[in-house]
């Protein structure tokens, strides 16, 4: 005998629940409407939305890259670290199944741009821009204000606020491609016409540049300086610079695709505020 299956996806304790009924066919016809045309309607619509929930069972992807102290890869390919643990709580409180997928850095935004599929990525600044394309969580963490770091040969460095340092002709500033800095500091950088050379290599790579002379100063946050300035070789020769006009740091947050449903945000933003 012929027997329909209809599958019905619960949270429970933040946690989600399948539950699945299977029943015959012909106990359909002590229905009301059974005798109704639109029974037959009814039953292949129901057989029509089975593959859509049993795509919902497929963990969703979660971009990420090591970047210690803010994502530091695990045994078993799981992450932890200051944004990593916060992440991974906030899936799991919210009971979104979900699986870290590894990629370079700048090709993030443009997955999340592309919007081929639901995906997520880690820890992102939120910008006006970004917000176009993409959704975002609250934040699940913030930043100390950013330091600036050069050779402690470069008498540039030593001017009094971050404008006007930015200011001076033939300063040469080392970013990220795709970083942003917060839209206060991106503010003053694109007003300064400062020469920024863009770069897809990591922090360490980075300030061994700023040591070569290539560039003259990069910015970069307290945490990832404190875990990566030992590994540079000669460290000795930078110093790092605080300013006043530089504000606090920015917020981290889990950015998402637009095929990400407005709903599982609310979930996670919901497990965020409860972690914290």
């Amino acid at each position: 005998m012929a027997r329909i299956e209809i599958q019905k996806t619960m949270f429970v304790d933040g946690k989600e629940v399948h539950v699945s009924e299977r029943a015959p066919v012909t106990d359909a016809a002590h229905l009301p409407f059974a005798n109704r045309p639109i029974m037959g309607l009814l039953l292949a619509g129901i057989v029509a939305l089975l593959p859509s929930v049993s795509a919902s069972k497929e963990p969703m992807p979660v971009l990420i890259y090591d970047r210690p102290p803010y994502y530091v890869r695990q045994a078993g390919g799981n992450f932890a670290g200051l944004v990593g643990a916060p992440v991974t709580k906030a899936f799991e409180r919210a009971g979104i199944p979900f699986v870290w997928t590894t990629a370079l850095f700048h090709t993030h935004l443009e997955e999340i741009r592309a919007d081929d599929r639901a995906v997520c990525a880690t820890g992102w600044f939120k910008t006006k821009e970004r917000e176009e394309y993409a959704r975002f969580t609250i934040p699940v963490y913030q930043d100390r204000p950013l330091t600036v770091v050069g050779r402690s040969d470069n008498q540039q460095l030593w001017a009094l606020t971050f404008e006007e340092l930015i200011s001076q002709p033939n300063i040469k500033m080392l970013a990220q491609i795709d970083f942003s800095f917060g839209e206060e500091i991106d503010g003053m950088i694109e007003a300064s016409g400062l020469t920024v050379r863009l770069t897809a290599t990591g922090p360490e790579a980075n300030l061994e540049r700023i040591v070569s002379g290539f560039e003259d100063f990069l910015l970069i946050s307290p945490e990832e300086l404190s875990v990566t300035i030992d590994q540079v070789f000669g460290s000795e020769q930078l110093i790092t610079r605080s300013f006043k006009d530089i504000p606090f740091g920015n917020t981290r947050h889990i950015i998402c695709s637009k095929s990400v449903s407005e709903d599982q945000i609310r979930l996670l933003n919901k497990a965020i505020a409860e972690s914290q």
